[in-house]
Parts: C-alpha cells; sequence; structure tokens
C-alpha cells in the first residue's frame, strides 16, 4: 500500500471516530463538557478528537466506551448502520452468509462431522 493510500484510509477511520463519538455522546444528550467529567479525559482533548486533531489510544477508547455505556467497536461502525432497523438488515444479512458458509465447509469436510 502506499504512503497516500495508507494516509487516507488512516484519515477515514479518524473521521469515522470522531462521527461516532460525537453521535454517541449527543445521543445521551451530553455536551463535550459532560463527558470531560465522567471520563476525566480534558473537555480539549475531547474537543479536539472529534474534530479530528488528536487520535487516541486503546485506553482513551475504553475510557469513553465505559462513559458512553457502548462497546468500543461501536466508534468503527459505519454511519449507515446507526439506524436500527439498517443494522438489523446488516446482521441478518451476514448471519445468514455465515450460516451457509457454515454449511458448505460441512459438505466439503463431512468425515469432521461425526465426531
Amino acid at each position: 500500500m502506499e504512503k497516500s493510500e495508507s494516509s487516507a484510509s488512516e484519515k477515514n477511520i479518524r473521521l469515522l471516530f470522531a462521527k461516532n463519538l460525537k453521535h454517541l455522546r449527543e445521543q445521551q444528550h451530553l455536551s463535550q463538557m459532560d463527558l470531560s467529567g465522567l471520563t476525566g479525559i480534558t473537555f480539549n482533548f475531547i474537543n479536539s478528537i472529534e474534530n479530528c486533531k488528536k487520535w487516541v489510544s486503546p485506553k482513551t477508547i475504553a475510557i469513553l466506551a465505559s462513559a458512553l455505556n457502548v462497546k468500543p467497536h461501536q466508534f468503527f461502525i459505519d454511519e449507515k448502520l446507526w439506524d436500527a432497523n439498517e443494522r438489523d438488515i446488516y446482521l441478518d444479512s451476514i448471519s445468514d452468509a455465515f450460516q451457509k458458509w457454515v454449511g458448505e465447509q460441512r459438505q466439503q469436510y463431512p468425515e469432521n462431522n461425526e465426531k
């Protein structure tokens, strides 16, 4: 991967995280100052994260997830899946695809099914 592609990908990840942090915070009717009080993370740092000026460590992700009562992976979910109906359709699709794959694997390796 070229450096420019890597940078674009990193920028997209940071933007996705920032948008989701803001969305999850606002969904709970919290200001940046409120979130700062819950986490011990400075207001300025939270503002910088949401404006893609700063990045976070895994520890900070865990602190934010705990304060917002969400799973850490929720900071990385595409905004199209924020809507519960869209998310359920997506998860059903993944589940169906996985079940199909498991069935194909069982057919391909029948001797392992007898254990």
